[in-house]
């Protein structure tokens, strides 16, 4: 069967071959939000604002209205008779990747619009750069209908309901609907707008096995632009400009940034988030945000953890935690971060090189994601090993007041997502499971070994990380070996002249406590130094981001 555009406008989908319709996955909702995840307002100043009543057609289909043609479309998808969830095949992962179609023509997320968007191209770019136009589903045979949703559905990124693209009300990451297994969002480009006026999105699920779901319908309205002379510096401004900066985990606020405007305007957030400049005059105006310190104790050897597994492909990780784990600044995230990760915790580096003058000059990265207004762009942050592109909203010109313009931010390197305000403190003191030390043995060759075990009674863990005072007028540190179930972990140490050893390890796998050591220290014995048993103790022990005892 060809897709085909009935008279009332509604665009059909075609089924897989043999696939039983409505038996695969739902459609949990479908529709447009703002480009950094926002349906309305992602600020805790809006949280008793009643949410704006949705629109819908006479055909009960619900529209969005947006004065531009670029946002986030998301596709939400969740299990249905068939009780298997939305294939992914076609679709995107957080890092790029394009998932094959395996078994079927069609992609696992099947939409078509029903005018074209951008230029409307057919060609099918997927496996190299995805760029130019979708065509229309109108009139298409079989074959044109499957190219077309193969061509919308490889723009589209998919995230687990544990990681979505989307944001609440408070500024937390949140799917629109909380039965949604999969969600796929699409950040529409320029090369790849929405034309003025109406245009229908149909999309489908379609699982695994083939069982394609329901079709659901939306309404994307797009507002013609209307031709207005040439700005003039006399003709622009004064305008306003105000928004928030808030923690891409919590929603929470962040004070402290300092935000930067291209004309030289500057101010710093406050202990809700927020920013403003008054009177801004110049016809084309940048905000940028940086920010120094304030991190706190959110990076931790979990967070080495985490990088570890992401590349062990154990883990995913969302566009922004990407950015955050790339504490070298060289594009990538590999074991190298958790490597810096680790020394920074015992000590052995300063700043991460990412952080640095030469690169992003900020403790902190942020994304945009302001509410829509006229002759505006954004500029998402990016890191090529040699430069660093800071996040920014872009007016061209500044043409009204603009509220709402505001930031996702993230520490480098806390890859968890664990920032708290004020101080930044982020580990939770327990008790129970603890570590300890274990007997000291001499050697002959007057090498001290000592064991640090984990109690059998401590929960699975990926990370550890403690300190250990000795004596050091009669010791000396030799070295930090992994042991028992620690062996598969990336470990750092370092030591100093007033006798404390810091030590950190990271797992790429999950690890269950049996009682084992998970370190052995080595020491060797000062000639001349004091008699008797040495003097070693253990403090400040983590375990993952939890203090123990």
């Amino acid at each position: 069967m060809a897709g085909s555009l009935l008279a009332l406008g509604i665009v059909v989908l075609t089924l897989a071959a043999g696939a039983e319709a409505t038996s695969g996955p739902v459609v949990s909702w479908a529709g447009v939000v703002n480009q950094g995840g926002c349906p309305d307002c992602c600020n805790f100043s809006c949280r008793q604002t009643p949410t704006p009543t949705p629109e819908f057609d006479s055909f009960g289909r619900r529209v969005f209205t947006r004065s531009l043609g670029r946002f986030l479309f998301i596709a939400e998808g969740a299990i249905g008779e068939s009780l298997l969830p939305p294939s992914v095949t076609g679709t995107r992962d957080s890092r790029g990747r394009l998932e094959g179609l395996g078994d079927f023509d069609r992609p696992g997320m099947q939409v078509l619009f029903s005018r074209a968007l951008g230029n409307g191209d057919p060609f099918i770019e997927c496996e190299t750069n995805v760029s130019g136009g979708v065509p229309a589903g109108d009139g298409l045979d079989e074959a044109a209908t499957t190219d077309a949703m193969v061509d919308a559905a490889c723009r589209f990124e998919w995230v687990s309901s544990g990681t979505p693209c989307t944001r609440n009300r408070f500024g937390g990451f949140s799917t629109m609907s909380p039965s949604t297994s999969r969600q796929f969002c699409f950040q529409v480009p320029t090369a790849a707008e929405f034309p003025p006026g109406e245009t229908v999105v149909s999309v489908q699920m379609m699982d695994r096995a083939g069982n394609v779901g329901p079709v659901e319908q939306v309404v994307v309205r797009v507002g013609t632009p209307v031709a207005t002379p040439t700005p003039t510096p006399t003709a622009v401004g004064p305008h306003d400009v105000s928004g928030s900066v808030l923690h891409f985990a919590t929603g929470a606020p962040v004070a402290g940034v300092e935000v930067s405007t291209m004309s030289g305007s500057d101010d710093t957030t406050g202990a809700d988030g927020s920013y403003s400049f008054i009177d801004l005059v110049a016809m084309n105006e940048s905000i940028v945000p940086r920010k120094e310190g304030g991190v706190g104790s959110a990076v931790s050897a979990l967070d080495a953890a985490y990088v570890l597994q992401f590349a062990a492909a154990t883990r995913s990780f969302t566009s922004l935690q990407e950015l955050a784990c790339d504490v070298t600044g060289d594009g990538t995230v590999s074991a190298l971060d958790a490597s810096q990760i680790l020394k920074q915790q015992v000590g052995l580096i300063g700043d991460f090189a990412v952080t640095g003058a030469s690169l992003c000059d900020s403790d902190w990265g942020f994304f945009p994601f302001p509410d829509v207004q006229p002759n505006q762009t954004t500029t998402v942050p990016a890191i090529s090993g040699s430069s660093c592109v800071p996040g920014s909203i872009n007016f061209a010109p500044l043409s009204a007041n603009a509220t709402g313009q505001s930031f996702i931010a993230y520490a480098f390197g806390d890859c968890t997502g664990n920032w708290q305000s004020g101080a930044g403190a982020a580990t939770q003191a327990v008790d129970g499971g603890g570590l300890r030390i274990g007997r000291v043995r001499r050697a002959r060759s007057g090498r001290i070994k000592v064991p640090v075990y984990l109690d059998s009674a401590a929960d699975d863990f990926q990370s550890v990380a403690f300190d250990v005072h000795y004596d050091a007028q009669a010791l000396v540190p030799v070295a930090v070996r992994r042991a028992g179930v620690a062996q598969s972990a990336l470990v750092a140490a370092s030591a100093d002249a007033s006798g404390r050893l810091r030590v950190a390890l990271a797992s790429p796998i999950r690890i269950a406590s049996d009682g084992r050591p998970v370190a052995i220290l080595r020491f060797s014995a000062l000639r001349g130094g004091r008699r008797g048993a040495p003097e070693i103790r253990l403090t400040n022990a983590i375990l993952d981001e939890r203090s123990i005892h």
